[in-house]
């Protein structure tokens, strides 16, 4: 018996349209009948919004960019000189590396790929 007393005591909290319903089983009226407009969120003039996706990219952002890192990526244009791109992880580069060498390996180029990435991190 006190079983069924507390199952039924518990459900008489969410009557709809009754004084005091709040929350998803409310009609969005207040006591009187009137319609009660729900809040909107709006951030104040100067202050960041902090769900605004621009924002939260900025703040992940690094202040600094990338350093850039040549790896080898074949073209299959059987031409070996152009065999190596070049990224800082926003920005490609495919150099066309050894022009003066008839028969590049590819020891070579990633020698001269080692060298152009020295010379695009300013070193």
């Amino acid at each position: 018996m006190s079983f069924l007393g507390l199952l039924t005591t518990g459900c008489a909290a969410y009557v709809p349209g009754g004084s005091g319903s709040h929350g998803i089983w409310a009609d969005d009226t207040d006591d009187f009948g009137n319609y009660e407009e729900p809040a909107i969120y709006v951030p104040e003039e100067g202050v960041p919004d902090e769900y605004d996706l621009e924002y939260q990219w900025e703040q992940m952002a690094p202040e600094q960019p990338a350093a850039w890192s040549c790896y080898l990526s074949i073209t299959f244009n059987e031409d070996w000189h152009d065999d190596v791109e070049c990224s800082n992880g926003i920005d490609f580069d495919r150099p066309y590396l050894r022009e003066w060498d008839g028969f590049v390996t590819e020891d070579e180029l990633m020698q001269s790929a080692l060298e152009y990435e020295n010379a695009l991190n300013g070193g």
